[in-house]
């Protein structure tokens, strides 16, 4: 395989690790991600997602009923839902919690049992005041997505979460079937 790799698994197969840092802004289901510079990559509104692809400066915008977000940091900016913790992939922790910090904050460790088809568990660090994940990490694939820093209790404006200049209609996918 010609493709770059960081990780090579046998029987899982190759994989590249991406590392990146970005601004995120979180107002309850409210989430803005920036790239360092202040462009955005991604506004998750109240009704609908703009998602900037590349270096477009136009985003796409999605209705957000409809749309997954689907980052590396989704588990640091999205609350699992009921049905993720159903089954058996990465929902019974190894051991009981432990106590921690993290960021200064009290926080929970608990490292979540892998499925069977799958070779590494995950660990969470969660907010103990808040149940925000703080850091996920699997430290088999050796990746992380983590808080670096955080303020609560901060007044973030409204328009953080909309876009109001141009954007264009997602790709209609059922017209290709």
């Amino acid at each position: 395989d010609d493709e770059p790799a960081d990780l090579e698994i046998p029987g899982h197969g190759r994989y590249q690790l991406g590392e990146g840092r970005v601004h995120v802004f979180k107002r309850g289901n409210l989430v803005r991600r920036e790239r360092l510079d202040g462009r955005p990559m991604a506004i998750q509104g109240a009704d609908t997602m703009w998602i900037w692809e590349g270096d477009n400066t136009v985003p796409t915008a999605f209705p957000r009923r409809t749309t997954a977000w689907g980052w590396p940091d989704s588990a640091l900016t999205q609350r699992r839902g009921m049905d993720d913790w159903s089954g058996d992939d990465f929902t019974q922790p190894t051991a009981a919690p432990m106590p921690t910090q993290f960021l200064g904050r009290d926080a929970w460790q608990v490292e979540l049992r892998p499925p069977a088809h799958k070779p590494f568990p995950l660990t969470l660090i969660v907010d103990a005041a808040t149940g925000l994940v703080l850091q996920q990490r699997n430290e088999g694939f050796h990746s992380v997505a983590e808080w670096e820093e955080l303020e609560f209790n901060v007044a973030l404006a409204d328009q953080l979460f909309t876009w109001e200049g141009e954007s264009q209609p997602p790709p209609d996918h059922r017209a290709e079937h």
